[in-house]
């Protein structure tokens, strides 16, 4: 939805016109600046950055593509400093010459003192590597005497023998960026398709170049086609609530290999579908090939019954993985190993799922993968078909034509109740000869939240009452992570008290175990701060609203709004209307939807007169939860009309004696 079309036009010898920049030289304009003008709250500018990716020949690895890079950066504020810290990231093969490496980084930061730029060059000791996974290493490195004013570089080349992968190269950041460039070599052999993202334009220029490599003694002369993509006074695409993946959003340009040709010796090509991807994942040794194990044979005989329904048995197989494996922390698309993660007790989320899927087989139902870029990861290219931007995969079974969906790796979660994370709008399923393709999992469940609330005024004229709550689906396993997130349940308990203004008593809960796809809670309470006295009495009847405040409190928004599932709240509050008081004013009634099938919000309340008591009703349902930049007016003022609503009073009134 935000790719829009590459304007390429053929202009030689015709560049834009360039800041002169020279590693290792700074102005003494750009140490002055304490404010960027085009963004005066911005903590940090990138002053200048490029890249230039060419392709080479070596003896040792053949055809490799060297990146350079070189970055500067003005930190503003305190809180510009986090840009003083960087990382890259690259990629260790099983063998030297499938492995990618960085040479020649080097940094400095510069100050302004008395009058004069100082220099730190950035040392040895400010350097270090560490390790992310089996194939992937990182290079660490934090800039010396940084601080509000200075400015920092580096560079660095990278060198890469996957010489059909061509890194994106995003040009915006959170922070403004006053310059970029890409200048991007490729032999004629090679052809990429290219494509932009993001919401800012980005200029494009082709041209044609000779070069060669040198083969040994000999030299191959070719033609390559040269590219530059250049953006300036880009805008900080700033961070913002309800975005799964800031990254989806951010302009870039993204390169897919579709063929590699030497005429008349070659010709090999890599335009590629998703049902090749679905082919090459099940013949791959730790994925498609991990999914046959029959290791529960002796749990079966006692787990199973044949009364049971599919279902049931499903569950039960569901809850004996999980029980038999924990969750290493480690999100994989690869199952390793999964016969060792059950002999030790602990693997990944992709051994665990390859288990999960293994046991159903062995049931006898047709359990399959569904694989998937998690949210927090970015989208997948739907129009590009490729394992590389998959990292991750749930399970799935069929019953009665309507998929069961489950994540064995999850703590809290339960049958077709999934980590939020992998609730993606594209996953794709993957069934070998069946029919496979793409699959919404957002909208698998509807998640409720059903609250009943008794107020009266006790015999110290203090409000008190009861709470009593249900959440089934995914509200569920939110709660869940959240009181399993505090240290304790009296850490709870007072977070509760503080966060709602009362004091708690006789709190239980039933059904927050890691294994209940439903979770209850319920206490007493007092609102110390609502009391009997005086002619007037004047309180919210709703003390636990739904929403605080507006989540949405700027006037435009740049980026979509993207919530995490679909979901139905009710909240029931009955009021004893206290002796010797009358009801003199309610809050008025409303509603309000969003297209009514969309999201809605209804707010009822009535004084039942003979019993002197008054009831609320709330219900608030989203059950959309993708809208566009150009629905956040309507969005926003229908949150504007629930926090509103939610801050209303009740009057009581003294009766004359």
């Amino acid at each position: 939805m935000l790719i829009s079309l590459i304007l390429i036009f053929s202009a030689p010898n015709c560049l834009s016109q360039q800041p002169k920049v020279k590693f290792g030289e700074v102005s003494e304009d750009d140490l002055k600046m304490t404010v960027y003008d085009k963004d005066p709250e911005a903590s940090a500018v990138v002053l200048y950055e490029e890249k230039d990716t060419r392709y080479d020949y070596n003896s040792f690895t053949g055809i490799v593509v060297k990146n350079r890079y070189f970055v500067r950066i003005k930190i503003l504020t305190n809180d510009g400093l986090e840009y003083a810290d960087h990382a890259i990231a690259y990629y260790i093969g099983k063998t030297r010459a499938e492995s990618e490496y960085i040479t020649g980084l080097s940094g400095n930061t510069y100050n302004l003192v008395n009058g004069k730029i100082e220099k730190t060059k950035l040392s040895k000791e400010n350097i270090f590597e560490e390790k992310v996974s089996e194939r992937i290493t990182r290079t660490k490195f934090a800039f010396p005497a940084v601080q509000p004013g200075s400015i920092i570089e580096y560079k660095y080349e990278l060198t890469s023998p996957r010489d059909g992968d061509l890194d994106d190269y995003v040009f915006q950041r959170s922070i403004p960026v006053k310059y970029s460039k890409y200048e991007l070599y490729i032999p004629e052999y090679y052809s990429f398709s290219k494509e932009t993202k993001g919401y800012e334009p980005i200029k494009i220029v082709q041209d044609k170049t000779n070069q060669s490599f040198l083969i040994g003694s000999n030299q191959l002369n070719f033609t390559a086609d040269k590219y530059l993509f250049e953006v300036s006074d880009l805008p900080g695409l700033k961070k913002e609530n309800y975005v799964w993946c800031m990254n989806d959003f951010m302009t870039r340009v993204t390169f897919e290999l579709r063929s590699f040709t030497i005429p008349g010796v070659v010709y090999k090509d890599f335009i590629n579908s998703w049902e090749n991807v679905d082919k090459q994942l099940l013949e791959y040794s730790n994925f498609g090939k991990q999914f046959n194990h029959k290791l529960f044979k002796e749990e079966f005989a006692t787990l199973l019954t044949p009364e049971m329904s599919e279902p049931e048995k499903i569950s039960k197989i569901y809850h004996l993985v999980r029980s038999k494996v924990k969750w290493n922390d480690e999100n994989t698309l690869s199952a390793n190993n999964p016969k060792d993660a059950l002999k030790k007790g602990i693997g990944t989320s992709g051994e665990i799922n390859a288990l999960l899927i293994s046991a159903l087989r062995e049931a006898g139902f047709e359990a399959y993968p569904v694989v998937m870029s998690l949210r927090n990861r970015g989208r997948i290219p739907v129009s590009h078909p490729t394992i590389d931007y998959l990292n991750y995969y749930i399970v799935a079974v069929d019953v009665e034509g309507k998929p069961i969906y489950m994540d064995a790796s999850a703590k809290y979660g339960d049958l077709n109740v999934l980590p939020p994370v992998t609730m993606c709008d594209f996953a794709r399923s993957v069934k070998g000869n069946r029919s496979s393709g793409w699959v919404n999992l957002t909208n698998i469940t509807k998640s409720t939240e059903i609250a009943a609330v008794s107020l009266h005024f006790n015999e110290e004229g203090v409000l008190a009452g009861t709470y009593n709550q249900n959440q089934s689906g995914e509200l569920g396993y939110s709660f869940r992570n959240n009181y399993y997130g505090h240290k304790d349940q009296q850490d709870y308990i007072e977070k509760q008290e503080s966060a709602n203004n009362i004091s708690i008593s006789d709190f239980e809960i039933k059904g927050a175990d890691h294994a209940a796809s439903k979770a209850t809670f319920g206490f007493k309470f007092t609102k110390n701060d609502v009391t009997l006295g005086g002619d007037h009495i004047y309180f919210n009847p709703l003390i636990f609203p739904i929403f605080k405040e507006n989540p949405f409190k700027s006037e435009k928004r740049q980026l979509p709004v993207e919530f995490s599932y679909p979901y139905e709240q009710r909240i029931n509050v009955n009021i004893k209307v206290p002796d010797g008081y009358s009801v003199e004013a309610l809050p008025d009634p409303g509603k309000i939807s969003l297209n009514e099938k969309e999201a809605s919000f209804t707010y009822l309340i009535e004084h039942n007169k003979e019993a002197n008591m008054i009831n609320l009703n709330i219900r608030y349902n989203l059950n959309k939860i993708l809208y566009s930049p150009l629905e956040y007016e309507h969005l926003r003022e229908f949150f504007s009309y629930i926090t509103t609503s939610n801050t209303n009073q009740l009057v009581l009134k003294k009766v004359s004696e």
